[in-house]
Protein backbone atom coordinates (compact mmCIF):
# COMPACT_ATOMS: atom_id res chain seq x y z
CA UNK A 1 0.00 0.00 0.00
CA UNK A 2 0.44 4.02 -0.99
CA UNK A 3 0.64 6.30 1.58
CA UNK A 4 0.59 10.16 0.54
CA UNK A 5 1.84 12.61 3.12
CA UNK A 6 2.80 15.93 2.66
CA UNK A 7 6.22 17.64 4.66
CA UNK A 8 5.77 21.20 5.41
CA UNK A 9 9.41 22.97 5.12
CA UNK A 10 8.94 26.36 5.40
CA UNK A 11 5.81 28.49 4.15
CA UNK A 12 7.25 28.04 0.60
CA UNK A 13 8.88 25.00 0.73
CA UNK A 14 6.63 21.65 0.53
CA UNK A 15 7.04 18.51 -0.97
CA UNK A 16 5.01 15.48 -1.08
CA UNK A 17 5.86 12.26 -0.08
CA UNK A 18 5.37 8.60 -1.49
CA UNK A 19 5.92 5.90 1.29
CA UNK A 20 5.70 2.08 0.65
CA UNK A 21 5.25 0.02 3.56
CA UNK A 22 6.99 2.32 5.96
CA UNK A 23 9.24 2.99 3.10
CA UNK A 24 9.90 6.38 1.34
CA UNK A 25 10.11 5.97 -2.00
CA UNK A 26 9.71 9.30 -3.72
CA UNK A 27 9.84 13.12 -2.81
CA UNK A 28 8.12 15.25 -5.08
CA UNK A 29 8.71 19.54 -4.63
CA UNK A 30 4.90 20.93 -4.75
CA UNK A 31 4.14 23.67 -6.77
CA UNK A 32 0.84 25.34 -5.43
CA UNK A 33 -1.40 27.37 -7.87
CA UNK A 34 -5.35 28.16 -7.24
CA UNK A 35 -7.12 27.41 -10.57
CA UNK A 36 -4.05 27.74 -13.47
CA UNK A 37 -4.27 28.86 -16.78
CA UNK A 38 -1.81 27.19 -19.18
CA UNK A 39 -0.24 30.14 -19.34
CA UNK A 40 0.00 30.44 -15.66
CA UNK A 41 1.56 27.05 -15.52
CA UNK A 42 4.44 27.56 -18.57
CA UNK A 43 5.49 29.90 -16.55
CA UNK A 44 5.42 28.81 -12.93
CA UNK A 45 6.46 25.40 -14.48
CA UNK A 46 10.15 27.35 -16.34
CA UNK A 47 10.22 28.97 -12.55
CA UNK A 48 10.18 25.94 -10.65
CA UNK A 49 12.96 23.82 -13.06
CA UNK A 50 14.99 26.65 -12.38
CA UNK A 51 14.96 26.42 -8.61
CA UNK A 52 14.91 22.89 -8.44
CA UNK A 53 16.11 20.09 -10.96
CA UNK A 54 13.89 16.89 -9.06
CA UNK A 55 10.46 16.47 -11.23
CA UNK A 56 7.66 18.84 -9.05
CA UNK A 57 4.03 18.65 -8.63
CA UNK A 58 1.26 20.88 -9.49
CA UNK A 59 -1.17 20.54 -6.74
CA UNK A 60 -4.03 22.99 -7.14
CA UNK A 61 -8.32 23.64 -6.37
CA UNK A 62 -8.85 22.84 -9.92
CA UNK A 63 -7.42 21.95 -13.04
CA UNK A 64 -9.08 21.81 -16.60
CA UNK A 65 -9.08 19.53 -19.08
CA UNK A 66 -6.83 21.27 -21.09
CA UNK A 67 -4.31 21.83 -18.59
CA UNK A 68 -4.19 18.14 -17.21
CA UNK A 69 -3.33 17.34 -20.57
CA UNK A 70 -0.44 19.80 -20.81
CA UNK A 71 0.82 18.39 -17.69
CA UNK A 72 1.17 14.83 -18.98
CA UNK A 73 2.49 16.01 -21.92
CA UNK A 74 5.27 17.67 -19.87
CA UNK A 75 5.47 15.06 -17.47
CA UNK A 76 4.40 16.58 -14.74
CA UNK A 77 2.88 15.19 -11.97
CA UNK A 78 -0.48 17.16 -10.53
CA UNK A 79 -3.18 16.62 -7.97
CA UNK A 80 -6.08 19.26 -7.67
CA UNK A 81 -8.85 18.97 -4.74
CA UNK A 82 -11.89 17.45 -7.10
CA UNK A 83 -9.89 14.37 -7.19
CA UNK A 84 -7.41 14.88 -10.46
CA UNK A 85 -4.74 12.74 -10.02
CA UNK A 86 -1.67 11.84 -12.08
CA UNK A 87 1.48 11.02 -10.16
CA UNK A 88 4.67 9.93 -12.60
CA UNK A 89 7.59 8.49 -11.65
CA UNK A 90 10.65 7.23 -13.75
CA UNK A 91 13.09 5.76 -10.95
CA UNK A 92 11.31 4.67 -9.02
CA UNK A 93 8.59 3.61 -11.38
CA UNK A 94 5.61 4.94 -10.56
CA UNK A 95 2.38 5.59 -11.98
CA UNK A 96 -0.77 6.96 -10.05
CA UNK A 97 -3.87 8.19 -11.86
CA UNK A 98 -7.35 8.53 -10.57
CA UNK A 99 -10.24 11.01 -12.70
CA UNK A 100 -11.95 13.82 -10.46
CA UNK A 101 -14.45 16.46 -11.33
CA UNK A 102 -14.71 17.45 -15.19
CA UNK A 103 -15.34 21.25 -14.30
CA UNK A 104 -14.88 23.66 -11.47
CA UNK A 105 -17.12 23.10 -8.98
CA UNK A 106 -16.06 26.28 -6.94
CA UNK A 107 -17.29 28.20 -10.19
CA UNK A 108 -19.11 31.06 -8.65
CA UNK A 109 -22.43 31.32 -10.15
CA UNK A 110 -22.88 34.19 -12.22
CA UNK A 111 -19.19 33.82 -14.03
CA UNK A 112 -19.11 33.02 -17.54
CA UNK A 113 -18.77 29.49 -18.17
CA UNK A 114 -15.54 27.79 -19.82
CA UNK A 115 -17.60 25.58 -21.84
CA UNK A 116 -17.83 26.47 -25.95
CA UNK A 117 -21.19 24.53 -26.26
CA UNK A 118 -22.96 27.52 -26.81
CA UNK A 119 -23.98 29.27 -29.87
CA UNK A 120 -21.44 32.80 -29.67
CA UNK A 121 -18.52 30.13 -29.06
CA UNK A 122 -19.06 28.09 -32.26
CA UNK A 123 -19.37 31.19 -34.47
CA UNK A 124 -16.06 32.51 -33.07
CA UNK A 125 -14.29 29.27 -32.64
CA UNK A 126 -14.92 29.26 -36.42
CA UNK A 127 -13.58 32.58 -37.17
CA UNK A 128 -10.86 31.74 -35.32
CA UNK A 129 -9.97 28.80 -36.92
CA UNK A 130 -11.12 28.90 -40.56
CA UNK A 131 -9.09 32.55 -41.14
CA UNK A 132 -5.22 33.24 -41.70
CA UNK A 133 -3.69 35.41 -38.71
CA UNK A 134 -3.28 38.34 -38.43
CA UNK A 135 -6.38 39.73 -37.25
CA UNK A 136 -7.85 42.11 -34.91
CA UNK A 137 -10.81 41.12 -32.08
CA UNK A 138 -13.44 43.66 -34.15
CA UNK A 139 -12.68 41.48 -37.11
CA UNK A 140 -13.14 38.45 -34.83
CA UNK A 141 -16.54 39.81 -33.57
CA UNK A 142 -17.44 40.93 -37.49
CA UNK A 143 -16.60 37.53 -38.99
CA UNK A 144 -18.42 35.85 -36.08
CA UNK A 145 -21.30 37.98 -35.92
CA UNK A 146 -20.94 38.57 -32.07
CA UNK A 147 -20.74 41.94 -30.32
CA UNK A 148 -16.98 43.16 -29.35
CA UNK A 149 -17.92 42.01 -25.74
CA UNK A 150 -18.33 38.74 -26.22
CA UNK A 151 -15.28 38.29 -28.98
CA UNK A 152 -13.15 39.97 -26.00
CA UNK A 153 -14.09 37.76 -23.64
CA UNK A 154 -13.26 34.42 -25.38
CA UNK A 155 -9.86 35.65 -26.77
CA UNK A 156 -8.90 36.56 -23.40
CA UNK A 157 -9.84 33.14 -22.09
CA UNK A 158 -8.42 31.47 -25.48
CA UNK A 159 -5.05 33.58 -24.98
CA UNK A 160 -5.25 31.99 -21.08
CA UNK A 161 -5.12 28.80 -22.26
CA UNK A 162 -2.27 29.22 -25.12
CA UNK A 163 -4.83 28.55 -27.74
CA UNK A 164 -3.97 32.04 -29.62
CA UNK A 165 -1.28 33.98 -29.57
CA UNK A 166 -2.13 37.75 -29.25
CA UNK A 167 -0.03 40.84 -29.27
CA UNK A 168 -0.05 43.27 -26.64
CA UNK A 169 -2.79 45.76 -27.33
CA UNK A 170 -2.64 44.55 -30.95
CA UNK A 171 -3.32 41.80 -32.92
CA UNK A 172 -4.12 38.14 -33.07
CA UNK A 173 -0.95 36.90 -34.69
CA UNK A 174 -1.18 32.60 -34.05
CA UNK A 175 -4.42 30.40 -33.57
CA UNK A 176 -3.77 26.69 -32.63
CA UNK A 177 -6.58 25.66 -34.70
CA UNK A 178 -6.21 22.12 -34.12
CA UNK A 179 -6.12 21.90 -30.68
CA UNK A 180 -8.95 24.69 -30.57
CA UNK A 181 -11.15 22.33 -32.45
CA UNK A 182 -10.36 19.69 -29.99
CA UNK A 183 -10.89 21.31 -27.40
CA UNK A 184 -14.65 22.88 -29.15
CA UNK A 185 -15.72 19.27 -30.31
CA UNK A 186 -15.10 18.29 -26.60
CA UNK A 187 -16.99 20.53 -24.67
CA UNK A 188 -20.08 20.88 -27.83
CA UNK A 189 -20.38 17.54 -29.09
CA UNK A 190 -22.10 16.68 -32.15
CA UNK A 191 -24.98 14.24 -30.75
CA UNK A 192 -25.30 17.14 -27.65
CA UNK A 193 -25.58 20.26 -29.43
CA UNK A 194 -27.79 19.41 -31.98
CA UNK A 195 -31.33 17.65 -31.95
CA UNK A 196 -30.31 14.25 -34.11
CA UNK A 197 -32.53 10.86 -35.03
CA UNK A 198 -30.81 8.18 -36.35
CA UNK A 199 -32.03 6.29 -39.65
CA UNK A 200 -31.15 2.92 -41.88
CA UNK A 201 -30.62 3.44 -45.60
CA UNK A 202 -30.55 -0.44 -46.05
CA UNK A 203 -28.43 0.14 -49.53
CA UNK A 204 -25.55 2.11 -47.85
CA UNK A 205 -24.28 5.20 -47.47
CA UNK A 206 -23.28 5.22 -51.52
CA UNK A 207 -26.94 5.25 -52.31
CA UNK A 208 -27.39 7.78 -50.06
CA UNK A 209 -24.69 10.33 -51.57
CA UNK A 210 -26.37 9.41 -55.49
CA UNK A 211 -29.93 10.32 -53.70
CA UNK A 212 -28.27 13.69 -51.94
CA UNK A 213 -26.51 14.24 -55.69
CA UNK A 214 -29.96 13.42 -58.18
CA UNK A 215 -33.34 13.84 -56.00
CA UNK A 216 -33.25 15.76 -53.20
CA UNK A 217 -34.64 19.22 -53.08
CA UNK A 218 -34.51 19.69 -49.45
CA UNK A 219 -31.84 21.81 -48.09
CA UNK A 220 -29.03 20.13 -46.31
CA UNK A 221 -24.73 20.26 -45.68
CA UNK A 222 -23.33 17.13 -45.34
CA UNK A 223 -20.79 17.05 -42.35
CA UNK A 224 -18.43 13.82 -40.75
CA UNK A 225 -17.04 11.39 -43.04
CA UNK A 226 -19.03 12.57 -46.19
CA UNK A 227 -17.85 15.86 -46.01
CA UNK A 228 -14.26 14.10 -44.98
CA UNK A 229 -14.01 12.04 -47.92
CA UNK A 230 -13.09 14.62 -50.50
CA UNK A 231 -10.02 15.44 -48.89
CA UNK A 232 -8.74 12.73 -46.48
CA UNK A 233 -10.45 9.47 -47.36
CA UNK A 234 -10.01 7.47 -44.76
CA UNK A 235 -12.35 3.64 -45.48
CA UNK A 236 -15.19 2.69 -46.84
CA UNK A 237 -18.13 5.42 -46.01
CA UNK A 238 -20.20 3.55 -43.53
CA UNK A 239 -22.43 6.49 -41.58
CA UNK A 240 -23.94 9.42 -43.42
CA UNK A 241 -24.25 12.47 -41.22
CA UNK A 242 -26.12 15.38 -42.15
CA UNK A 243 -27.63 18.66 -41.48
CA UNK A 244 -31.13 19.49 -42.24
CA UNK A 245 -33.94 22.23 -40.89
CA UNK A 246 -36.73 19.63 -41.78
CA UNK A 247 -35.04 15.95 -40.71
CA UNK A 248 -39.00 14.35 -41.69
CA UNK A 249 -38.66 15.78 -44.72
CA UNK A 250 -35.28 14.90 -46.23
CA UNK A 251 -35.83 11.29 -44.15
CA UNK A 252 -38.82 10.75 -46.63
CA UNK A 253 -36.89 11.98 -50.07
CA UNK A 254 -34.09 9.80 -48.80
CA UNK A 255 -36.03 6.89 -48.12
CA UNK A 256 -35.11 6.10 -44.63
CA UNK A 257 -36.12 4.24 -42.00
CA UNK A 258 -35.97 5.65 -38.43
CA UNK A 259 -34.32 3.32 -35.77
CA UNK A 260 -31.87 3.65 -33.35
CA UNK A 261 -30.14 0.22 -33.49
CA UNK A 262 -28.20 -0.78 -36.63
CA UNK A 263 -28.59 3.04 -38.12
CA UNK A 264 -26.42 4.36 -40.24
CA UNK A 265 -27.73 7.84 -41.33
CA UNK A 266 -27.90 10.62 -38.36
CA UNK A 267 -29.49 13.85 -39.41
CA UNK A 268 -29.22 16.46 -37.45
CA UNK A 269 -31.28 20.05 -36.75
CA UNK A 270 -28.17 22.34 -35.81
CA UNK A 271 -28.72 24.56 -32.55
CA UNK A 272 -26.21 27.20 -34.83
CA UNK A 273 -26.42 28.78 -38.17
CA UNK A 274 -22.66 28.68 -38.16
CA UNK A 275 -22.55 24.83 -39.39
CA UNK A 276 -23.63 25.99 -43.15
CA UNK A 277 -21.61 28.93 -42.98
CA UNK A 278 -19.00 28.60 -45.92
CA UNK A 279 -20.35 24.94 -47.07
CA UNK A 280 -18.61 24.14 -49.94
CA UNK A 281 -20.52 22.01 -53.33
CA UNK A 282 -17.87 19.03 -54.26
CA UNK A 283 -18.55 17.23 -56.97
CA UNK A 284 -22.57 17.66 -56.92
CA UNK A 285 -22.81 17.25 -52.84
CA UNK A 286 -23.13 20.22 -50.74
CA UNK A 287 -20.46 19.63 -47.56
CA UNK A 288 -20.01 21.82 -44.61
CA UNK A 289 -16.31 23.42 -44.40
CA UNK A 290 -13.29 21.21 -43.17
CA UNK A 291 -12.98 22.66 -39.61
CA UNK A 292 -16.74 22.10 -39.39
CA UNK A 293 -16.66 18.17 -40.61
CA UNK A 294 -13.56 17.64 -38.07
CA UNK A 295 -14.98 18.97 -34.99
CA UNK A 296 -17.70 16.86 -35.88
CA UNK A 297 -15.76 13.48 -36.71
CA UNK A 298 -14.03 14.44 -33.12
CA UNK A 299 -16.87 13.80 -31.19
CA UNK A 300 -18.54 11.14 -33.30
CA UNK A 301 -19.20 7.56 -32.92
CA UNK A 302 -17.00 4.50 -33.69
CA UNK A 303 -13.99 5.74 -35.56
CA UNK A 304 -15.08 8.75 -36.29
CA UNK A 305 -12.57 10.31 -33.97
CA UNK A 306 -9.93 9.07 -36.14
CA UNK A 307 -11.41 10.42 -39.34
CA UNK A 308 -11.41 13.93 -37.64
CA UNK A 309 -7.53 13.05 -37.03
CA UNK A 310 -7.02 12.03 -40.22
CA UNK A 311 -8.73 15.52 -41.63
CA UNK A 312 -6.73 17.49 -39.35
CA UNK A 313 -3.33 16.08 -40.71
CA UNK A 314 -4.95 17.03 -43.90
CA UNK A 315 -5.77 20.70 -42.91
CA UNK A 316 -2.46 21.17 -40.92
CA UNK A 317 -0.66 19.92 -44.51
CA UNK A 318 -3.17 22.28 -46.61
CA UNK A 319 -3.92 25.50 -44.45
CA UNK A 320 -4.15 27.42 -47.58
CA UNK A 321 -6.89 25.15 -49.07
CA UNK A 322 -9.08 25.58 -46.30
CA UNK A 323 -7.97 29.12 -44.71
CA UNK A 324 -9.14 32.63 -45.87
Amino acid sequence: MISVDSAPLASDDVELELWFDSEQVARFPVLFLSSPTRRDLASAIDAEARDDARPGIVVARYLAKPVREDLRRQNVSYVDATGNIWISSVSPLIVIVRDGASSDPWRRRGRPSGSLAGQAAAQVVRSLVDHIPPFGVQEVADAAGVSLPTAYRFVDRFAEDLLIEREPRGPIVRVDWRQLLVRWADDAPFAEVNRTRTFLQPRGVGTIISDLRSRVATPYAATGSIAAAPFAPYADLRLAMLYTDDIDQLAEELGLREMAAGSNVVLAEPRSRIVYEGALDVAGLRIVTQSQAAADLLSGPGRSPSEGIELMNWMEGNPNAWRR
